[in-house]
């Protein structure tokens, strides 16, 4: 017997003075469809306890199970490092309803979403959008003089964890069509979060990457690849503003890359062969022809990126500070 549904309560306590600040948030999965949720629906109930608000609630449904994996890809990431800016992810959901109920007021509602926001700003998570105080948690059960205990980071990973392995239909690990949109071996939020390490999340760079990825999930290869090479290029110049003195280093793609393919070894050299099939797709949809990009070639430019942004900032970089 398959469970229907699960569910977490997390809490948060900050001691002031003699006064403390309170938020609850009750996060609910529904696995199944039935009389009051479609199958496929997470729900966020908030209490935020000490301000104008008596509570904000958000419901959301999913096309795929897959969201709620990407979902907590992203928090992990987030909460395997200090979070210095502000960092979020927008994901498309099927179907949402939210609202906000001030006090001695009838809710706020709005219905038909069509996507949430997930955003994390140092201890604060926030489940729909910055600043409309919709339902939120902090990283801990208690903050006071004796610091942050981050037990509810952790509590937030085991029930995302919970609820990927107790869905009746889903199964992560395999590679074929029941989860559509699925890739192991792709993973954005990777990427965002090593990008993350060396420029800002308004940077042209991060920027082209996201459109990159909405692009792709929008069935739009040839764009897709059209703004990665963008983002490869830039990725490319920090290589090689990093190896070669400023003077020395070619103002275009092509002789970047020729330069590292000729000159260098070790990882500037496999980084610059792993953006070079990105560049050649680049070209071809950047040029008056009849070549079309297919699905699974605007993947394979998405994991050479992957791939030379794990080698360049995971390894590459850090090396270079030891």
């Amino acid at each position: 017997m398959h469970q229907d549904e699960a569910e977490v309560l997390l809490k948060s306590t900050e001691g002031t003075g003699d006064y403390k600040f309170e938020v609850s948030l009750r996060i609910t999965a529904y696995f199944r469809g039935g009389s009051i949720f479609d199958a496929n629906t997470v729900t966020f109930h908030c209490d935020p306890v000490g301000t104008n608000y008596e509570t904000s609630y958000l419901e959301v449904t999913f096309d795929d199970w897959s969201k709620v994996v990407a979902i907590r890809d992203f928090l992990a990431d987030c909460f395997s490092e200090e979070v210095i800016d502000r960092r979020a992810m927008t994901i498309e959901v099927e179907d949402g309803v939210s609202s906000i109920t001030p006090w001695g007021k009838p809710a706020n509602e709005k219905r038909g979403l069509e996507e949430m926001t997930i955003e994390v700003n140092e201890d604060r998570i926030e489940f729909m959008q910055s600043g409309n105080l919709l339902p939120y948690i902090f990283t801990y059960e208690e903050s006071n003089d004796d610091g942050k205990d981050q037990k509810n980071a952790k509590k937030l990973l085991n029930f995302f964890d919970k609820i990927i392995s107790l869905h009746p239909d889903f199964e992560p690990g395999i590679e074929d069509s029941e989860n559509p949109g699925f890739e192991p071996l792709f993973n954005r939020y990777r990427v965002e979060s090593l990008l993350s390490e060396v420029v800002s999340s308004e940077s042209d760079l991060f920027c082209d990457y996201q459109k990159a990825v909405r692009e792709f999930e929008d069935e739009e290869y040839g764009d897709s690849i059209r703004d990665l090479g963008r983002a490869a290029e830039k990725l490319i110049e920090i290589l090689a503003f990093e190896i070669y003195d400023e003077e020395t280093v070619s103002s275009n793609m092509t002789g970047r890359l020729n330069k590292l393919d000729k000159t260098e070894e070790g990882l500037p050299s496999f980084i610059g062969k792993t953006i070079s099939p990105l560049w050649w797709l680049r070209n071809e949809v950047s040029h008056p022809n009849d070549y079309e990009i297919a699905e699974e070639e605007a993947l394979y430019a998405l994991l050479c990126f992957q791939m030379a942004s794990e080698k360049l900032i995971g390894e590459f970089l850090n090396k270079q500070e030891q």
